[in-house]
């Protein structure tokens, strides 16, 4: 045989090879991880939670094909430090800047998750899986530096026009199916999707979808407007829709916002049905946070420790045959662990055979997918409130320390007290049964036993002291500690 010959005849066999070991083009895709983050999204305001109004038809259904989390509490009550901690899987006070006096406090200068804090994203990529997070609402900007370990970050798109951005949960969902679509089968791949439907629901009109449903007569005064971005007992201007509208008739308008996203999700998924990608995807939905209509003192705003803005829903469907330690997941099941926002990123890591960085404050509760005892965490806590101060939950109580003065608007702080007299050492220290009264957050839920109040106190100022010591190490800042239980005024 000569030369050429066996040149070919050893081409012939590397083919044979590389084909035989290569997924068929057409043959059942890698896995993939999609978490859906729903900013505003209450926890009692979808089918699974048990609510009276049919929201959430596909986001029920999938609730039936997985595992409903009933104890799921945000890490911080409002959006930028929300994301913050679902994105690091760490107490989102790290990446809140120290800055000099003489710097003029912006939303944008303020906060900045550092390179060296802990990015989950970044062990997705690291381990060939092709990453994306796709962002709805400019808060999520590549300046507030979320996105190390994400191949691609991309925020709304231009109109034609060149003027108004392309927002809401179907753009973004187009998006992300552009991008899923253009990986490879054999790939691996994360896609984090953040939804500000919820915010954005009270400008403008939406036909039908604000009087889809009816306006509960129980809610039918009509609340006061103020002029500030954030109020307490008044509606913010920005939240304002103009006229003499009731909070039942608000309230009504955010639930068909709710409905509208969820038949966005089912188109979604019908596509991803159809083109064989849905049952491979292991599916998160998470609440950033939460939205509140009154319990808390804040009208269509969130911002505070009440269960209204802390307590958010999660749905995990993990993917067809997936397995954890040989065990299959459960189809349809509740769960009563105790799950923080911090949790969600590990969990996954786990579920993807990748190792838990020990620099997350996360946890993984994979173990509740299969019915696994003992999964989930004896604490949840909470921050980076409007208010400076803290919360701790375990799974029956809530503690919350708080200073309604030590706001960044004076105008916030005015409207607690009802006047602008300073009152920066005033301590609220607030003790809530969450078993009580359910649904109400907690306006009538105060009970009072100094001992519980002073273990989770205690509790919640060890991981204060905690949290604030990383933090100065990661910005390389030595502040002088004030201690928690007298307050810190850059502890929000």
């Amino acid at each position: 045989m000569g030369f050429s010959s066996v040149l070919a005849a050893i081409v012939a066999l590397a083919l044979v090879a590389l084909c035989s070991c290569a997924p068929a083009p057409n043959g059942p895709p890698a896995g993939g991880i999609l978490v859906i983050s729903i900013d505003a999204l209450r926890y009692d305001h979808l089918g699974s939670s048990g609510y009276d109004r049919s929201t959430s038809p596909a986001l029920d259904a999938l609730a039936k094909e997985g595992v409903v989390f009933r104890q799921a509490y945000s890490a911080a009550a409002w959006q930028v430090p929300a994301h913050m901690a679902l994105l690091s899987a760490a107490d989102p006070r790290l990446a809140r800047r120290y800055l000099p006096p003489d710097v003029t406090v912006a939303q944008a200068t303020q906060w900045h998750l550092p390179d060296e804090a802990p990015h989950p994203a970044a062990q997705f990529l690291s381990e060939g899986f092709s990453t994306a997070l796709f962002y709805d609402h400019e808060n999520l900007a590549p300046v507030y530096g979320l996105q190390r370990g994400f191949a691609l970050y991309q925020g709304p798109e231009r109109e034609d026009d060149g003027d108004a951005l392309k927002q809401g949960s179907e753009e973004v969902f187009r998006r992300f199916d552009k991008w899923l679509t253009s990986i490879p089968r054999e790939q691996g791949w994360f896609a984090y999707l953040e939804i500000a439907d919820l915010e954005r629901v009270w400008r403008g009109d939406h036909p039908p979808w604000d009087t889809h449903f009816s306006p509960r007569p129980e809610l039918s005064r009509v609340p006061p407007v103020g002029d500030a971005p954030h109020l307490y007992f008044a509606l913010p201007r920005s939240r304002w829709s103009k006229g003499m509208r009731t909070l039942g008739e608000y309230e009504a308008r955010y639930d068909g916002a709710i409905l509208r996203l969820d038949l966005a999700f089912k188109r979604l998924r019908s596509h991803l049905e159809q083109i064989g990608r849905f049952q491979h995807t292991t599916v998160v939905v998470v609440g950033a946070y939460g939205m509140s209509f009154g319990e808390s003192g804040m009208l269509l705003d969130s911002g505070t420790f009440s269960d209204s803005d802390l307590h958010v829903p999660l749905i995990v469907r993990p993917a067809e045959k997936l397995k954890l330690n040989a065990e299959p997941m459960l189809k349809g099941a509740t769960s009563d662990a105790l799950v923080s926002t911090v949790d969600v990123l590990p969990m996954l890591l786990e579920l993807a055979g990748l190792p838990r960085d020990e620099s997350l404050d996360g946890m993984s509760f994979a173990s509740a997918l299969t019915g696994g005892a003992g999964s989930g965490r004896a604490l949840v806590y909470s921050s980076c409130a409007y208010q400076e101060g803290f919360a701790v939950l375990d799974a029956r109580y809530c503690f919350e320390r708080s200073w309604p003065a030590r706001t960044q608007d004076a105008r916030l702080s005015a409207s607690w007290f009802g006047d602008s007299e300073k009152r920066v050492d005033v301590v609220r220290e607030v003790l809530h049964d969450r078993t009580k009264h359910p649904g109400l957050g907690h306006v009538l839920s105060r009970i009072d036993d100094p001992e519980i109040a002073k273990q989770l106190a205690d509790k919640g100022e060890k991981i204060w002291g905690k949290v604030e010591a990383r933090r100065a190490r990661l910005q390389g800042y030595s502040p002088v500690f004030t201690p928690a239980k007298a307050g810190s005024r850059d502890a929000r």
